[in-house]
């Protein structure tokens, strides 16, 4: 069903259909009243068209019509898994560690070699901060004993607040 309602917008709005133009609102229980099809499916529906560039969310006021034929980068309208996502699609347990000792507060000037890039990526300057988070993921099989790491993580993440302890670990 969601599908097929799915595919039914996307034809109004490329076809122009009054209703469905560019700038034109909708709502999921305007749609709903008038096609016979659950409000929640719709919103699902309208979420997908969100992310494929069709529609764009209005806050408390429903949806907009801004592309007939939107052209997103792959990356964008890719579902991006967690591990622990692709553990539960597996039926396996999952957990993670932190790794201590690369976990805390860094200044830029310590990002080099391959981690240069994330001062760059960040527009960072030499002295800011930067929280970094390592951590290690582990999946096994239910009833099993034996982790096995699946992968290690390092997140970088910008603080908007000042940060004056540079070693502090969380």
């Amino acid at each position: 069903m969601r599908e097929q309602a799915r595919q039914a917008i996307i034809e109004a709005i490329r076809s122009s259909r009054p209703g469905f133009c560019i700038g034109d609102r909708l709502s999921t229980l305007q749609l709903a009243r008038q096609n016979a099809v659950h409000r929640n499916t719709l919103m699902h529906v309208m979420d997908d068209l969100v992310r494929l560039g069709f529609l764009r969310r209005l806050p408390n006021k429903g949806f907009e019509v801004v592309h007939p034929a939107p052209q997103r980068p792959p990356l964008l309208t890719q579902q991006t898994l967690s591990v622990t996502d692709v553990a539960e699609r597996a039926h396996l347990e999952s957990r993670s560690r932190v790794i201590a000792a690369e976990t805390g507060i860094r200044r830029a000037r310590e990002l080099t070699g391959p981690l240069a890039r994330v001062r760059k990526d960040l527009g960072l300057a030499a002295g800011e901060a930067v929280a970094v988070l390592a951590r290690c993921r582990s999946m096994k099989e239910k009833g099993s004993a034996a982790w096995v790491t699946v992968a290690i993580e390092q997140s970088f993440i910008l603080s908007l607040i000042h940060i004056s302890e540079p070693t502090r670990p969380y």
